[in-house]
């Protein structure tokens, strides 16, 4: 009986993990905090590029910052999770360089699209749009790995992707509801409104539309980016036995039983004793035969200890900073010195919102480096669905913040979203 009570607590606390809700619920938290942040901050502040820039250069700062306070209080260390900083100081190191260069540039491409999308589309359609982010990643490593997914993991993504094709359709239509609303109070109320206006109201509506529909376009590439980027992140943030992973990339994807685990037993922090150079790098591995598979190609140079998670996020930042810094040079900074901002009528450059921008940036921070924590502890399509989670609850509260009341159409989205996940938390998510 006592065999039997143990085995039912430990199924039920890997069923139902505490940790695991709990970062979840904070991640959500904090990212909603960024999004509302981030939006009004472009609402008056038309300079996408610097609002990332800021962004990266902030997580940088931070991360310097913490690694500083760490340093200086070792004991600290001890209250933070498992391989979340590095233990000495920063370094930057080539072969390092190499493993984030593609996760800095998605970050820098992602960002800037998905920045571009908020200025041009309520939150609730960009987070949305982003929302396919589990259907991206398993076409990821179903087209580049060739790992085959059960049908039921593709079962369950079908509610998701009717959820969110439903949600954007909706927020479309009240869109353009809300503007015709407007100028047909106009014509009620203006005595001269003749067709010349109603001209312009046509070419003012069509505009809007076209807005609306590139900022989607945009919110689909940054979640597209944002897929690739978690696909190979994974590898990263999360090595374990580096000779299944290696051969088997299908294990990063999904979890062989329904509970997740957290890996604990994977995290030895990067700077190990038993790695075979001061960098961390051990031999690449191979599939036996001599033979890599196109998996074993992209990782040979990337079998390291697992790097810590704030060592990640800096880099990252670092790549994003280097690559945005000439971007905005180019496309916004003459006009950020030199022109008048059209909502206050004066320059620009006095127009910053920087309180606005440094609480982004401190959410940032924190969003990012709990975001990596997660990657880290859960298979990449569960990751991607925690993701969807977030996206409902940033969608729920930016229609609680505007006062919005819930349409049938959104209803019945968030109904399939739910649905699906559901369906992907009962049989989605096996091997």
């Amino acid at each position: 009986m006592k065999y039997s009570n143990n085995r039912f607590i430990s199924s039920y606390s890997n069923l139902i993990n505490l940790r695991i809700v709990s970062m979840c619920a904070t991640w959500y938290f904090i990212s909603s905090l960024t999004s509302q942040l981030t939006k009004s901050i472009l609402t008056d502040f038309h300079f996408p590029i610097f609002v990332g820039e800021f962004q990266f250069l902030s997580n940088l700062l931070l991360g310097y910052i913490t690694i500083y306070i760490l340093l200086k209080f070792p004991h600290l260390r001890f209250q933070l999770p498992k391989n979340s900083v590095p233990p000495g100081k920063f370094i930057i190191d080539k072969k390092l360089l190499k493993i984030f260069l593609p996760m800095g540039s998605f970050q820098f491409i992602g960002k800037l699209f998905s920045l571009a999308a908020t200025s041009l589309c309520p939150i609730a359609t960009v987070a949305s749009v982003r929302a396919l982010s589990p259907l991206l990643i398993v076409f990821g490593y179903r087209t580049y790995y060739k790992v085959r997914f059960p049908i039921t993991t593709y079962l369950s993504l079908i509610p998701l992707l009717l959820g969110v094709i439903i949600i954007v359709f909706s927020q479309s239509i009240e869109k353009e509801a809300q503007f015709i609303k407007l100028h047909l109070n106009d014509m009620n109320t203006t005595p001269n409104f003749n067709s010349t206006a109603a001209a312009q109201a046509a070419a003012e509506l069509y505009s809007d539309q076209s807005g609306n529909l590139k900022g989607i376009a945009y919110a689909f590439t940054a979640a597209l980016i944002f897929a690739f980027q978690s696909i190979y992140a994974k590898n990263v943030v999360n090595v374990g036995t580096l000779n299944k992973l290696h051969k088997d990339p299908g294990s990063l994807a999904l979890s062989k039983q329904l509970p997740i685990n957290d890996n604990d037993n994977l995290e030895k922090g990067f700077y190990n004793s038993s790695s075979t150079s001061s960098t961390g790098f051990s031999s690449p591995i191979n599939n036996g035969n001599g033979n890599n598979t196109s998996y074993e190609k992209l990782n040979s140079n990337l079998i390291v200890d697992k790097p810590d998670k704030l060592t990640t996020l800096m880099y990252c930042a670092m790549f994003g900073l280097a690559f945005s810094t000439p971007t905005f040079t180019t496309y916004e900074l003459y006009d950020l010195l030199f022109e008048n901002s059209i909502i206050t009528g004066i320059r620009n450059i006095y127009s910053i919102p920087w309180f606005l921008l440094i609480l982004n940036g401190i959410s940032h921070f924190s969003q990012s480096l709990l975001a990596f924590h997660l990657l880290g502890m859960l298979p990449t399509v569960t990751y991607s669905i925690a993701a969807m989670m977030k996206r409902i609850v940033i969608i729920t509260i930016s229609m609680i913040l505007t006062g919005k009341k819930l349409t049938l159409l959104e209803g019945l989205g968030l109904f399939f979203i739910g649905v699906g996940l559901f369906s992907y938390d009962r049989w989605g998510s096996r091997k």
